[in-house]
């Protein structure tokens, strides 16, 4: 995106966002609807325990990134695996996942 231009950048920002607010919002719903009430709240604090300290590392390996790399390599870099990771574990495993979020249960 760093190659854009600004109001094209906004538009997909607000369009990405939209779409992630959702998409937590559906897993969220996901947990609730399988994890028995008694555990519920521990999962979904392991959840955002594991995610902060996941942002806190890519973050500090983009800051080392950013010291030897070009600035606009290392979100090229950091967007070709998280599209890797979208293949793997999403589209490769999409029956699996769709289960998850079917309402006919």
């Amino acid at each position: 995106m760093l190659l854009l231009a600004y109001p094209l950048m906004i538009v997909i920002r607000f369009i990405l966002g939209f779409l992630g607010v959702n998409s937590a919002t559906l897993r969220a719903a996901a947990v609730q609807k399988y994890l028995p009430s008694e555990i519920r709240a521990r999962v979904e604090a392991l959840f955002v325990v594991l995610i902060s300290c996941g942002q806190m590392l890519v973050s500090l390996i983009a800051g080392a990134l950013g010291e030897v790399l070009d600035y606009r390599v290392v979100p090229l870099i950091f967007g070709v695996v998280a599209l890797l990771c979208v293949y793997l574990l999403v589209i490769r495993n999409r029956s699996n996942i769709s289960e998850l979020y079917s309402t006919e249960h």
